[in-house]
């Protein structure tokens, strides 16, 4: 079910691809820096396995928006490590190691766009969405 909060978070996201589409050239100032997105991740993660239901975290510099479809619909994180950092078509991408409550541990890919507020995709969700 999309609660007025998922709403939100797709808005923002059809905001980010409207402006990245008008200034392909300047595509870089939406992409955060490594660290920065390390960041936007780990509280993504961390909120996720601490239980708590996909929202916007405001506990960090700037806030962070998660889209995983695994967490809006209800899927309990057990265990995520941290595997490494990659470019992929210029935009920062995190490998994870995720342990779902029922589920086998598996290997992930996050991509991490825009600036204020960080955008948390996992791969599969930011190429459902039209990869911006």
């Amino acid at each position: 079910m999309w609660d007025g909060t998922c709403r939100r978070c797709w808005l923002k996201l059809g905001l980010l691809t409207l402006m990245l589409a008008g200034c392909a050239d300047d595509e870089s100032r939406f992409l955060p820096e490594e660290q920065a997105a390390r960041v936007a991740l780990e509280a993504a993660l961390s909120s996720w396995k601490s239980g708590a239901k996909l929202a916007t975290i405001t506990t960090g510099p700037v806030p962070v928006d998660t889209f995983d479809a695994r967490w809006r619909d209800g899927k309990v994180l057990e265990s995520y490590e941290i595997l490494g950092y990659e470019s992929v078509e210029n935009r920062p991408t995190i490998r994870v190691r995720i342990g779902l409550q029922g589920d086998a541990v598996v290997e992930d890919t996050f991509v991490i766009v825009g600036n204020n507020p960080l955008l948390v995709f996992r791969k599969q969700d930011f190429d459902k969405a039209g990869g911006l």
